[in-house]
């Protein structure tokens, strides 16, 4: 890679390896003519390789027959000192045979130039490979800035979820286990899931997935974020914050944008889960003195799409080992599973699942489906698994 300070390719680092003063001479004092800055002379591979193990170099040209080196041995040390350096190689030599040169190819050598070196070609040829050199350094700067722009982003949306700490808290101030999955199918994810707490025995918990993935769809997830925040007043009302928030996101979002939505408020206290969706996958709920599983509606006009709409809310009790699962539509839109299989994993995992493995609905699900086969995520998955304690 090139010198991450050069500004262009005549700020390269060019290494002139051959025992022949008189041509190496000439190649270097061609070199400086042509503008390049940093051009530098070995006359032994020893001393090439000392220089190449104390500094950068972008391009390397060498004789192919030194007194202490010849062939593939000049090659494979140049390239063992340059290490993850990555310089160009190319050959300099009056050696005229094509099966030779065809070896030296196969080594790593990219060019060669042949005795008696015509300056001018060689000078073209040194600009095209280092004008190569440039922009494949400014490519690769760029992609280490963004990347770490990418990666501070996903930390700051891996902070807005609910910590280990917060929902590990639940067990004690309302009875509740949580299990959770995040996992984006790229850097940032559209998906977003949280909780508000009202006081010890009445919590919210929600689930969105807003159209798309990747840093687009990431932005208005932390939008989202902050909205909810500000509809803290209604907030213990499943159908008003939907509308609420409804109306914020038309006012945001550009035409094609939406966002599914579950919101559910539970009361340990009367044993309620009141909820409203806006488009969400239908949540699956495990009644344990019914024995049974079923899907309660994620029915509803998705967010942001129409101003005004009216969502409805809903009630259902939610006992003592009673379980809700929400998820992201990821999860059910693939070739290896869909609502039905899910609805047979939970019943499975209900019945038998924890007492022969141990494991916590989450986890469960995800090995059922990533035993034998685990899809490539095309979209972003959210997993979560609330369990009311005894």
């Amino acid at each position: 890679m090139a010198d991450p300070t050069a500004h262009s390719m005549y700020e390269c680092a060019i290494l002139i390896v051959d025992d022949d003063d008189h041509d190496r001479a000439y190649v270097a004092e061609a070199l400086c003519r042509a503008g390049f800055k940093a051009v530098f002379q070995a006359n032994l591979l020893k001393e090439a390789i000392w220089m190449i193990e104390h500094r950068r170099f972008d391009l390397i040209m060498t004789e192919m027959i030194l007194p202490d080196g010849a062939d593939h041995a000049i090659i494979e040390k140049l390239m063992s000192a340059a290490g993850s350096q990555s310089p160009i190689y190319m050959a300099l030599t009056s050696i005229n045979h094509p099966s030779q040169r065809v070896e030296w190819f196969r080594a790593g050598i990219v060019d060669l130039m042949l005795k008696p070196i015509f300056t001018e070609e060689l000078i073209i040829k040194i600009e095209m490979h280092l004008q190569r050199q440039v922009a494949y350094q400014m490519l690769a700067h760029y992609h280490d800035r963004v990347s770490a722009e990418l990666a501070a982003a996903r930390h700051m949306q891996h902070a807005l979820l609910p910590s280990d700490d917060d929902t590990n808290a639940l067990i004690q101030t309302h009875g509740l286990r949580i299990d959770s999955l995040f996992l984006p199918t790229a850097e940032m994810a559209g998906d977003l899931w949280g909780m508000l707490a009202f006081d010890n025995h009445k919590i919210a918990i929600y689930s969105c997935d807003v159209v798309g993935h990747g840093v687009a769809a990431a932005i208005q997830s932390f939008r989202i974020h902050a909205m909810l925040r500000e509809l803290a007043p209604c907030s213990d009302a499943p159908d008003a914050l939907l509308h609420a928030l409804n109306n914020k996101l038309c006012d945001l979002f550009e035409r094609g944008q939406f966002a599914t939505f579950f919101y559910c408020v539970i009361d340990t206290v009367h044993h309620t889960l009141h909820y409203a969706s806006a488009g969400a996958p239908s949540p699956l709920l495990y009644s344990h003195s019914a024995q049974e599983v079923k899907y309660i509606s994620g029915a509803g006009l998705p967010l942001g799409i129409r101003r005004n709409h009216v969502y409805e809310a809903h009630a259902l009790p939610f006992h003592a080992h009673d379980t809700l699962l929400l998820y992201s539509d990821a999860l059910i839109e693939n070739d290896h599973c869909d609502e039905t299989r899910l609805m047979e994993w939970v019943d499975d995992y209900v019945q038998y699942g924890v007492v022969q493995t141990g494991q916590n609905l989450k986890d469960y699900i995800l090995k059922t489906l990533a035993n034998p086969f685990m899809p490539a995520l095309e979209d972003d998955l959210t997993v979560v698994c609330v369990v009311r304690d005894g």
